[in-house]
């Protein structure tokens, strides 16, 4: 008889906590542990973009909604919701992706600027006799935005 009682008690167990196995959600939650970022460096010139590229991990993680920030948006911006960088002019910049209050490693942005290809001074010729007036030159760049400096020497 305490055979028969402990059998079906066993049976009535299992069959509870398999009631109550399936009485939660269908999908688990998967927390988010850590967010990798592709590529982990980026180089640009002005106006140039870069799309960033964000991965949950663990892969399957539930709740997760990447926003975006830049550390310096005078060098770097960055769309909050899509990760897409746009250099915006010479130095250095760090982008990163959140989720909650996970944060990825910072992905460090440089933009440089243009190499020179070509430049013209203006006026060209120029003739000037012993008391005439100053003239003032003018420099300009192929592209508009390569960087470089210019000094004058006759």
């Amino acid at each position: 008889m305490y055979n028969s009682f402990f059998s079906k008690l066993k049976v009535a167990s299992a069959v509870i906590a398999l009631f109550l196995a399936g009485c939660g959600d269908d999908e688990e939650s998967v927390a988010l542990q850590s967010i990798n970022v592709l590529p982990s460096t980026v180089t640009l010139n002005p106006r140039q973009t870069e799309q960033l590229k964000a991965v949950a991990v663990p892969e399957n993680a539930t709740e997760v909604s990447f926003s975006w920030t830049s550390s310096n948006e005078a060098v770097a911006t960055v769309s909050p919701t899509t990760g897409l960088v746009t250099a915006v002019a010479e130095g250095t910049a760090t982008v990163n992706a959140r989720s909650g209050n996970v944060k990825s490693k910072d992905v460090t942005v440089t933009v440089n600027l243009r190499v020179l290809e070509s430049f013209t001074v203006t006026p060209n010729p120029l003739s000037l006799g012993l008391l005439d007036n100053p003239v003032q030159l003018v420099v300009t760049k192929t592209p508009a935005d390569a960087g470089g400096s210019f000094t004058y020497d006759s």
